[in-house]
């Protein structure tokens, strides 16, 4: 299973996928609503976009899975305002 996270500035939403079926979706979470969709279950992927400046305490809890990416304010875009 795969994750999408995206992290807004109030509400966390979510979206679970097997390959690239979504196959669960979650809306209006808070943060600590997270546990309950890690605790007990392996993402191969896991892909966590923030507007928020420190995702560190959200990403650390996917240190097992193989690969997660994080797109927050530090990454650099090649686009100019």
């Amino acid at each position: 299973m795969n994750l999408a996270i995206d992290i807004g500035n109030t509400f966390i939403k979510v979206g679970v996928f097997d390959r690239e079926k979504l196959v669960q979706s979650y809306y209006h979470l808070k943060p600590e609503d997270l546990d309950l969709l890690i605790n007990g279950h392996y993402y191969r992927y896991v892909i966590i976009s923030s507007v928020r400046k420190d995702v560190t305490a959200i990403s650390s809890r996917f240190e097992s899975s193989e690969r997660c990416v994080v797109m927050d304010s530090e990454v650099p875009l090649a686009i100019i305002n």
